[in-house]
């Protein structure tokens, strides 16, 4: 989850700005309504795409993922493999 956090906002990055400090949102995608999803399926998204006004928890997800164009399970995949990246680099 550290690794998923320190590369800040995955949709700020997508949107061209990098380093944007990151929240991390559990998606419910899959899970039922009660669940979140594991540690590992993690999106790290600022505080404005998180629980601001534009944000997945202030919109909903099918507003949300309509507004920017991508799903959940897509920012999640992107998460992985930056954090793969990430991993690669330091080693």
């Amino acid at each position: 989850m550290d690794a998923a956090a320190r590369g800040g906002c995955i949709l700020c990055e997508l949107m061209g700005y990098r380093g944007t400090p990151a929240e991390l949102h559990h998606p419910r995608t899959g899970v039922g309504a009660a669940r979140r999803a594991p540690h590992s399926e993690v999106i790290p998204l600022c505080f404005h795409h998180h629980r601001g006004i534009a944000g997945v928890h202030c919109v909903g997800r099918k507003a949300f993922e309509r507004g920017y164009g991508i799903t959940e399970s897509e920012l999640v995949a992107l998460t992985k493999t930056r954090v793969a990246e990430q991993k690669r680099r330091a080693a």
